[in-house]
């Protein structure tokens, strides 16, 4: 029963090998001195295998040969070596072709099967001088024989091919000699001569007969097929490779290569190299799992490192050797050689562009000749994996079938070259000039590593491939050099779950920001005092979506590019890696789409605040002044004999005091009011974030410290580049990481410092500004929505504000001993900033106000000119002005609704609940009283840029990274945010300070 359990394990075994389909594909590691003396070393599968029966390895044990006393034949049917023994006392003659006796004084050694060796100063042989077979013997080598190439000498008898051709060890010019054999034209003719074997279809149409292929492919064909000659199939796929691996016609050499192959694509004898993968089976090829090492990403560990091996043939088929890729030397970007470390790093991202000039190209020789192999540990044993080759330039049936995107239909090969100047020769008789017509290079080498999502298995990679894209240019274009050739390593891993996941984050993010924006857009319909849903309704909600669907964007793509970097930059065992620039094309998307949506959520927050309504009230009442005039003065320039006026009712009329001996009331100074139309008109480009120094600070992180470098695909965590390491091509995922976090810390500090440091115990401008206004008795209606607005109560404690020096540091002297009244409006308490939900018919009575200027106006900022204010006439009043008409009214409408003194129009004051101020909204319905929210906030700030911090700090980083995103330039990001920050602000005080004249009728020449 154990018996029929192993032969069943075995048989299970041997089906799973053949269903792989992977005998040439992973393979142990083996060398020619592994093999033992009845093994031969293969150049096809680049194993020992096993020699047939008599027959033990050649001295370069690279092919086998009868044991002593055997002599060789070949099979006419199969070909195949057959060792037949020599009769009793008879040796194996040098060449393996006859028996031959041993001549005194050499005797026959039984236990060798060979004779005993010449005496010194002979040669030992076994030819008569005119070279006819004898026994063995000690003389000179013969007229047809040469002596031993290595120096022994020894005689080799010819080829017998050579000698039948011309009875000597020359092949005559009517034949072929390659690989040591003299062909006829009556042997050559086994394997008919047809175009298609010497002619070459170049990509861009141009057909020639080659000289290279006229000398080679039909010898070669013959000795593949009916010789079994390892190098003439090797010279037969050189010749399949310079094709393009074109299969036109059964005579070229990819169509004898299938011939011999009978249909399948893996060699059914050893002398054949393998050369092709089925059609439809580069899927399966490359999801295969027989790679088991375990990769990791630290520097210092040889399993950080992918280890290439490459075997190299020359042009006629011979094998050169197979080495180490890093100790291979081409003319192909031999400067590449010095950064092949970097370049096969695991996981990190490798890019190199060289020039070839018209000596590496015209004068390279003839063409070498590749195939790559993985090398890598599994069992304790080196193991070799041979890496499929894609081909850019393939055709089948006139398409190009590699450059699709479907894999099922890619056609994978084993074996390259670099640059061809040999097979655009064309042959003589041809008419053509001598010398390379065309020649082919490769233009694009691209190695791309996928690693394996297995649970509870990092580091495994599947089959590598290496995709090849060749350039074609004449011999005249190629001589002038300039070149370019691209070299490239990448590594991948399957994000189709990540995409997923992201897309789902973003999905459920972007539904909450609709909600909120939803939410948003009906505060404002409440603030605007609208009951319907109309057209600036639907504007709002779409804007209000920009801005919040791209707060969305940015957070889900930082969290998950952050995520990526970290795990990348310091993982050990590669357990994740960098998407690769095509997979990164999904997270640049979403970056650009955000920076769109946020660049349009900017515009529209600059034209609410060019388009506020506000309103400075003026509380200071007239003051009463002696008509007598100064001795020394002209008339009316004295300021003496005033008086205070505090009723409220009291306007800027002329009224006569006898009792000081003439007086007369002098109207209110406009100077206060224009002071503070130009502080506020100064606070609206004013910033929470310094932008100067944001980006000094930024670019300074980033260039200088150097924190730019993390954001290169290579698994390092460091900042500092050892010396002679090529920098590794930057990712977007890692370099978007980067900056957006060191401008999100930035950011983040310089606002921690203004408002825990700067504002408390340096200046706090938006304090300074509400202290402002109650010094100068001037208060601030800001109108930020229809019915929603802002108020800085700014009535001074001390019911004038035109004092002298003396006079104003009386008055905040007393303020500060706490012998006067409190600034709020609320009697007995500090609270001078609200936030307003006014009645839908204050508005409506503010505009009707407000509309007989605008018309006289014809929509132009209105002037109220600067004479009226100082007239000192005492006689009636001239004709106002429609401005100076409008100024006063609506200053005496809105003082008497702060006074409580208009009964249809009348407010509570009360604090905001705490839902309110969290969701900044509010639940009061303003239809028959209006409702001033205590606002110890400040927020009339939302008016400014200053309110703005955070909106425009996402603008800036998203314009930083899209413009790094187009350029790859750190500099010139923060040259272009800086730009475009200054024609923001720009914009802002331009069109804002028409709209502060419009609105607040304060004459625009007025501010500065």
């Amino acid at each position: 029963m154990r018996c029929k359990m192993k032969i069943f394990g075995v048989v299970l075994l041997l089906f799973d090998h053949i269903l792989s389909g992977t005998s040439q594909e992973s393979f142990e590691v083996q060398h020619i001195e592994d093999c033992h003396l009845t093994q031969f070393f293969s150049t096809t599968t680049y194993q020992c295998t096993e020699c047939g029966k008599f027959q033990v390895h050649s001295k370069d044990g690279l092919e086998c040969v009868c044991e002593p006393g055997y002599w060789q034949t070949y099979e006419s049917v199969s070909g195949q070596l057959s060792c037949v023994g020599c009769p009793p006392e008879h040796v194996t003659s040098k060449d393996g072709l006859d028996c031959i006796r041993c001549e005194s004084p050499l005797a026959y050694d039984a236990t060798t099967k060979t004779c005993t060796p010449c005496p010194n100063g002979t040669v030992q042989v076994e030819l008569t001088p005119n070279g006819t077979r004898r026994t063995r013997g000690c003389l000179r080598c013969g007229a047809e024989a040469e002596p031993a190439a290595d120096g022994s000498a020894q005689c080799h008898r010819c080829d017998r091919s050579l000698l039948a051709a011309s009875g000597s060890c020359r092949c005559p010019d009517s034949h072929l000699l390659l690989s040591g054999v003299c062909l006829s034209s009556s042997q050559l003719n086994q394997v008919p001569a047809e175009a298609s074997m010497y002619t070459i279809d170049f990509e861009d149409g141009t057909t020639i007969d080659s000289a290279f292929f006229r000398r080679h492919s039909r010898a070669a064909a013959f000795l593949c097929r009916f010789r079994h000659n390892i190098s003439a199939c090797h010279l037969l796929a050189n010749l399949c490779a310079i094709t393009m691996y074109s299969e036109r016609s059964a005579a070229a050499p990819c169509g004898q290569l299938r011939q011999l192959a009978s249909g399948r694509q893996r060699p059914p004898a050893p002398h054949l190299p393998w050369l092709f993968y089925e059609e439809d089976e580069a899927p399966t090829v490359l999801s295969r799992s027989r790679i088991s090492q375990e990769y990791t990403v630290q520097r210092d560990r040889q399993s950080s490192y992918l280890n290439l091996t490459v075997a190299r043939f020359s042009a006629d088929g011979r094998l050169l050797g197979r080495t180490p890729l890093d100790s291979v030397r081409s003319s192909v970007c031999p400067q590449l050689s010095a950064a092949l470390r970097s370049a096969t790093r695991f996981g990190s991202r490798f890019e190199h562009t060289c020039t070839l000039t018209g000596r590496d190209l015209l004068e390279a020789g003839p063409p070498e000749f590749f195939e790559l192999y993985l090398q890598y540990q599994a069992d304790e044993a080196e193991w070799l994996y041979a890496i499929p080759v894609r081909v850019l330039n393939y055709r089948r049936n006139g398409r190009y079938v590699n450059q699709a995107e479907d894999r099922h239909r890619w056609q994978l090969v084993h074996r390259f070259f670099l640059v061809d100047a040999v097979s655009s020769v064309p042959s003589a008789g041809t008419g053509e000039q001598p010398g390379p017509q065309l020649v082919q290079y490769v233009r694009d080498l691209h190695l791309q590593v996928e690693m394996r999502s297995e649970a509870g298995r990092p580091g495994r990679i599947a089959p590598p491939l290496l995709t090849l894209g060749y350039d074609l240019v004449p011999a005249e274009r190629a001589a002038a050099g300039g070149l370019p050739v691209r070299v490239r390593v990448s590594y991948s891993v399957d994000m189709s779950d990540a995409r997923e996941q992201i897309e789902v984050a973003v999905g459920v993010m972007s539904a909450f920001a609709v909600v909120w924006a939803i939410f948003r857009t009906w505060a404002w319909s409440s603030r605007n005092g609208k009951t319907e849903v109309d057209v600036p309704t639907l504007i709002h909600l779409l804007v209000c979506c920009c801005g919040s669907l791209a707060n969305v964007f940015l957070l889900v793509m930082f969290c998950t590019c952050f995520y990526w970097f970290i795990f990348f930059k310091r993982q050990e065992v590669a357990y994740s890696l960098l998407p690769t620039p095509e997979q990164e094309r999904f997270v640049r998307d979403i970056v650009i789409s955000a920076f769109v949506l946020k660049t349009a959520d900017v515009i529209w927050l600059l034209w609410r605040q060019v388009t506020v309504s506000l309103f400075l009230l003026d509380w200071e009442r007239p003051k009463a002044r002696s008509s007598l005039p100064h001795p020394h003065l002209p008339a009316g320039a004295d300021g003496s004999g005033t008086f205070q006026g505090t009723d409220s009712s009291i306007l800027s009329q002329p009224v006569s005091c006898p009792e000081y001996g003439g007086t007369r009331l002098v109207q209110v100074s406009i100077w206060r009011t224009y002071f503070i139309a130009n502080e506020w008109n100064e606070l609206q480009t004013q910033r929470r974030i310094n932008q100067t120094w944001q980006l000094m600070m930024v670019l300074f992180a980033l260039e200088i410290i150097g924190f730019i470098d993390l954001g290169s695909a290579e698994p390092d965590s460091g900042m500092s580049r050892q010396p002679g390491q090529p920098a590794a091509p930057q990712s977007f995922v890692c370099r978007f990481s980067v900056i957006v976090l060191t401008y999100g810390t930035v950011t983040a500090l310089q606002w921690m410092f203004n408002g825990l440091l700067y504002e408390r115990f340096v200046e706090n401008k938006m304090q300074q500004f509400v202290d402002l206004c109650s010094i100068s008795n001037i208060s601030l209606f800001i109108l930020y929505e229809r019915n929603y607005g802002y108020y800085i109560h700014g009535r001074s404690v001390h019911g004038h504000a035109d004092a002298d020096l003396s006079g104003l540091y009386e008055q905040l002297q007393r303020e500060q001993e706490d012998l006067c009244s409190r600034r709020g409006l609320v009697p007995g308490a500090d609270q001078q900033t609200f936030q307003l939900m006014l009645p839908n018919t204050f508005r409506l009575h503010y505009d009707d106000l407000l509309a007989p200027m605008q018309r006289k106006s014809g929509g132009h900022p209105a002037q109220r000119p600067s004479g009226g204010a100082g007239d000192s006439s005492s006689g009636p009043p001239a004709e106002q002005h429609p401005s100076i008409q409008a100024y006063n009214t609506i200053n005496r409408f809105l003082a008497a609704f702060i006074e409580h003194a208009i009964k249809e129009l009348d407010y509570t004051v009360k604090d905001k609940k705490f839902i309110e101020s969290m969701m900044d909204i509010e639940f009061a319905d303003p239809d028959e009283k209006g409702v001033f929210y205590n606002d110890g906030r400040l927020t009339f700030e939302r008016a400014l840029l200053y309110g703005h911090g955070w909106a425009l700090a996402v603008f800036d980083v998203l314009l930083f990274c899209f413009v790094d995103l187009l350029s790859g330039s750190t500099l010139l990001a923060g040259m272009v945010v800086f730009v475009t920050g200054k024609m923001v602000d720009a914009a802002r005080y331009y069109l804002g300070r028409r709209n502060l004249a419009k609105k607040t009728l304060v004459d625009e020449r007025f501010l500065i």
